[in-house]
C-alpha cells in the first residue's frame, strides 16, 4: 500500500549491510527502497560478494517521487559490492540510482569490497579504511544518536556484538549453554540412524525457557 497514510519516515544511521549469495524467489540484495519508502538514511555501508543482487535500488513510482522530492535521502554512505552492480535502475524521473546517490553529500561508490580495507571478519574497518572519519556525526542529525564520525556500524575499535550475538563472532557466546547441556533436550540419535555426523537432540514437551539458551551447531 505505497500511498497509505500516515507514511513511515524513519531516520536511520550507521548501518552495515553485507549481502549474500542465498537463492530463493528473489536474489539477496543490499538495500531496496520501494513501495512509497521515505526516510533519512545516513552512514550506511552496503557491500556483498559476487553472485548477490544489486547493492542499491530505488523501485516504484512512489519511492522515486520521494527521492525526487527530498523526503527520501541517503548521505555519507558507501556502496561497494563485488558483483559489478552497485546500482540498479532510476531513483527519480531524471536520475539513475547511481547519479541520485552520488549527488548527495558524502556518498562514495567503490569498485568492490577490497577497497573498503576491512578485517578478515568482513565488517571491522582497519586503519586507513575509507569508512573511518567519513561519516556525519549522527548526534547532530538527531540527539537520539550517539556521536559518530564513521560510516557503517563499526568504528574499528569496539565490537559491540561481543557476548550477545550468534553467527557473526565465530560461534555461540561462550557464556551461554545449549539446551542439551541444560537438560532441556535429550539425545535421540538412536531414533534417527539415517542421520550421521552429529548427534540428534530433542526438546522435551512444553519446554519453558527461563534464561538465555542456544541451539548448538554441533548437533541436529
Amino acid at each position: 500500500f505505497p500511498t497509505s497514510t500516515p507514511q513511515t519516515d524513519p531516520m536511520v544511521s550507521n548501518v552495515t549491510i553485507i549481502g549474500s549469495t542465498a537463492s530463493g524467489d528473489d536474489d539477496s540484495e543490499g538495500v531496496l527502497l520501494r513501495n512509497g519508502t521515505a526516510g533519512r538514511l545516513h552512514n550506511f555501508l552496503i557491500t556483498g560478494p559476487a553472485g548477490m543482487g544489486e547493492c542499491l535500488e530505488v523501485s516504484g513510482a512512489e519511492a522515486q517521487a520521494n527521492a525526487e522530492g527530498g523526503s527520501l535521502i541517503m548521505t555519507n554512505s558507501i556502496v561497494a559490492c563485488d558483483n559489478g552492480e552497485n546500482f540498479k535502475g532510476n531513483a527519480t524521473s531524471t536520475l539513475t540510482t547511481e547519479d541520485w546517490f552520488l549527488g548527495q553529500s558524502g556518498n562514495i561508490a567503490l569498485n568492490g569490497s577490497a577497497n573498503l580495507n576491512l578485517d578478515l571478519d568482513g565488517f571491522t574497518p582497519l586503519a586507513g579504511s575509507p569508512v573511518l572519519g567519513a561519516g556525519i556525526d549522527a548526534s547532530t542529525v538527531d540527539p537520539f544518536f550517539d556521536s559518530t564520525d564513521y560510516i557503517g556500524a563499526f568504528d574499528g575499535q569496539t565490537n559491540w556484538m561481543d557476548g550477545w550475538t550468534v553467527g557473526v563472532n565465530g560461534g555461540f557466546p561462550a557464556n551461554v549453554q545449549n539446551a542439551f547441556q541444560k537438560g532441556l533436550a535429550t539425545d535421540v540419535s538412536s531414533q534417527f540412524p539415517q542421520i550421521t555426523g552429529k548427534p540428534v537432540y530433542k526438546l522435551g514437551p512444553d519446554t519453558v525457557f527461563t534464561e538465555d539458551t542456544t541451539f548448538t551447531n554441533d548437533a541436529y
